[in-house]
């Protein structure tokens, strides 16, 4: 069952992780929920033990187990073009 919380940011962490997210074809609040499930079922004794980059690596892979938005085949085809426009 999914439940609502609220959560402040600075305002370009939002932007930077809303991009992220969707980039890896999730709303942000799934990826939030992927990256936490991870952090609450594994122990740490402080936040530098936190494996970020190995989160973002497995979900970058499609390692993660997480429901997805589906994309149309408009996002799809400007997801693509946007991502040759940036190299």
């Amino acid at each position: 069952m999914d439940a609502k919380i609220t959560l402040s940011f600075d305002a370009q962490v939002i932007k930077k992780a809303k991009q992220l997210a969707n980039d890896s074809g999730l709303s942000l609040s799934r990826y939030m929920e992927v990256m936490l499930r991870y952090a609450a079922d594994t122990k740490y004794n402080s936040i530098e033990e936190m494996p970020i980059s190995a989160w973002v690596m497995d979900i970058s892979k499609g390692k993660g187990v997480y429901p997805s938005k589906k994309r149309t085949r408009a996002q799809l085809k400007k997801n693509f073009f946007e991502s040759r426009i940036k190299k």
